[in-house]
Parts: structure tokens; sequence; C-alpha cells
């Protein structure tokens, strides 16, 4: 009975210590998974920045061309920088290496069920939103929205107003200045104020979904630091 009380024993032990140890794997894989998934959500932070800025900026530019186009009666030269810039648009490709390998894994290797349900609202929600919304959706791509405007009331000058070499290319890049066809012309196109008041409105819900995204992002992060903290056990 001695005997067999020792063999059970060690087995017992044996699987205990086959199960800590699997544990213990497991719990690395899944501060490693976190870890991955946090620095791509920062990276990715970054780039919603940069669009957010910009975004803010062209809507900024809209809004003094379609004040001058109601209240004014010349066109200022500084305009066509504006008129530039209310064409820029962004498309977010987030990073989701991590996310993707805690898929394959099976989204319960993420053993915290509050942290691996943000995780998914964020990639699935927030930022597929974004991606949605961004210049390779043609509905929501502001430049093609606005592009036959200015195919219509402006024309290329033969002054340069820029240049850019490019690598392999021998001849810099020339980029010519617009010029205007008519103001009046410009002012009495009611199609493009419609249209320029509707890339308001796309630009406005970019703008939010961009704020929401970022909040989401800052608030998921600070959450994965306290959790790697627990798994690494300090």
């Amino acid at each position: 009975m001695g005997e067999v009380f020792l063999i059970v024993m060690g087995i017992v032990i044996g699987v205990r210590l086959s199960n800590w140890n699997e544990v213990g794997k497991q719990r690395k894989l899944e501060a490693k998974l976190l870890a991955e998934i946090k620095n791509d959500l920062l990276d990715t932070k970054d780039e919603l920045l940069v669009d957010l800025s910009s975004h803010r900026r062209a809507m900024y530019s809209g809004m003094i061309i379609s004040n001058v186009l109601r209240k004014e009666s010349s066109f200022h030269d500084s305009l066509y920088y504006h008129f530039s810039r209310c064409f820029n648009d962004r498309q977010l490709y987030p990073k989701s290496g991590g996310y993707e390998s805690m898929k394959s894994y099976g989204v319960d290797i993420v053993s915290n069920d509050s942290i691996r349900k943000r995780i998914m609202d964020v990639y699935q929600l927030d930022l597929k939103r974004v991606v949605e919304f961004g210049q390779a959706n043609p509905k929501y791509d502001i430049p093609l929205l606005l592009l036959p405007y200015q195919q219509t009331h402006f024309r290329l000058t033969d002054e340069v107003d820029r240049q850019r070499t490019m690598e392999g290319v021998a001849l810099p890049v020339l980029f010519y200045d617009l010029a205007l066809h008519s103001f009046i012309d410009l002012q009495n196109d009611q199609l493009f104020l419609m249209d320029l008041q509707r890339s308001f409105s796309i630009r406005r819900q970019k703008i939010g979904r961009h704020i929401a995204s970022l909040k989401r992002i800052d608030a998921l992060v600070t959450a994965i630091d306290e959790e790697l903290k627990r798994l690494n056990g300090s």
C-alpha cells in the first residue's frame, strides 16, 4: 500500500507540475501577445493623430473658402493654398499583427475577460469604422467629391509652385500653380457649395470617429499595462 501511495502521489505531483508549467507558458505567451497588441495600438494612435490633425486643417481651409465665397466680392491669392488643403484626405491602416496572433491562438488566450472584450471592440468596431470612413471608400472620398469642381473652375499656369526630386528620376518633378477662371462663376456654382458643405459633414464624422478611437485606445493601453504588471508578477 505504501508503494502504491508513493506511486499515486508521484503521478499527482507530476501532473500538477506539468499543469503549473503549462500555466506558466500560457502566461508568458499571453503577456507577449498583450505587449505586441499594446505596441500596435500605440503605432496606430500615432497615425490617427496625424490623420486627425490633417482633417482639422482641411476642415478649417474649407470653411475659409465657404465664407469667402458667401461674403467676399473678390478672390484672394492666398486662397489657392486653402483650396489645395481642403482636398486632403486620409486612409487609416491600423497595425493589427498582435490582434491577428491573438485570434490565431484563440481569443481566450487573453484570460482577462474585460481586456479581451475591449481589444476586440477597438479592432472590430472603433478602428473598423475609421477604416470604412477612409479615402479608400469612394462614398467618403473627399477629393473624389470635389475634384470635378477643380477641373471646371481652375487651370494650370506656367508658374512653378514647387519641385521635388525623386530617387531614380533624373529630372525634378514640377508642380505648377493653379489659376481661377472666374470668381463669380465659382460663387454662383451652387452644386460646388452644396458638395463643399457635404464634405464638411463627411469630415466631421471622420474627425469624430478618430477622436472616439483615440480615447478607446488610450484607455485600453492603460488597462493592458496594468494586466502586464499582474502577469509578470510586479
